[in-house]
């Protein structure tokens, strides 16, 4: 059972984001669990975004490039930060779970094409 569950795991995707603080883009990139951060730059570098001289963040915590994404903990929807000076970290940390909630509260919305208030 232990050796399905190893082979399926190579099949799992996750869809994350990437925040980039510089330039104000939040990226989406589909990565396996055994990919490490490095593996995370070649797809941004792939996208046309350099990450020479940043580092990326989750949960407050700086991660380092050899880390895999199972590692890192890192689940389908993560939203990673990648930012070029570490102490841009301590005003936008607050700002990540503010964004958690915004994008939860939005999955949550009813999708009905009906207002949510009377209009008259």
């Amino acid at each position: 059972m232990e050796g399905l569950r190893r082979g399926l795991s190579r099949w799992k995707r996750y869809h994350i984001k990437v925040h980039l603080a510089d330039e104000a883009l939040l990226l989406p990139l589909t990565v396996r669990p055994r990919d490490t951060l490095s593996d995370l730059r070649a797809q941004l570098v792939g996208q046309g975004v350099s990450s020479w001289k940043r580092a990326f963040y989750y949960n407050a915590r700086r991660l380092d490039d050899h880390q895999t994404v199972r590692d890192a903990r890192l689940q389908d929807g993560s939203v990673l930060l990648l930012v070029s000076d570490p102490s841009e970290t301590q005003w936008l940390t607050p700002v990540i779970p503010a964004l958690w909630e915004a994008e939860a509260s939005r999955s949550l919305e009813s999708r009905s094409s009906r207002p949510a208030w009377p209009t008259w």
